[in-house]
């Protein structure tokens, strides 16, 4: 891959990295904190419910990720929250 990117293979992989964290993180912020409004946002969800676990989780990793502190384990961990998502719908 990074034959084909060239010298702009990190730039790249660093912004792919860095908005798919705020995309991540804005799903929990969501959730848990009201904004941005969405169709589930409520101000302030109960943490202990299981959206709010989600929310939680969502706002932590995406920060993670963003960072890049531990990202690799930090996406793991969000693929299979998401994962889990989608087949408990």
């Amino acid at each position: 891959m990074e034959r084909w990117l060239g010298g702009y293979a990190g730039l790249i992989f660093a912004a792919l990295r860095i908005l798919t964290g705020m995309m991540y993180w804005m799903h929990g912020t969501s959730k848990v904190f009201g904004f941005p409004p969405g169709a589930r946002s409520g101000a302030l969800q109960d943490l202990t419910s299981l959206l709010g676990v989600a929310g939680l989780l969502e706002v932590v990793l995406g920060v993670c990720i963003i960072t890049g502190f531990k990202a690799s384990y930090a996406a793991f961990v969000a693929s299979g929250e998401m994962a889990a998502a989608y087949f408990m719908t």
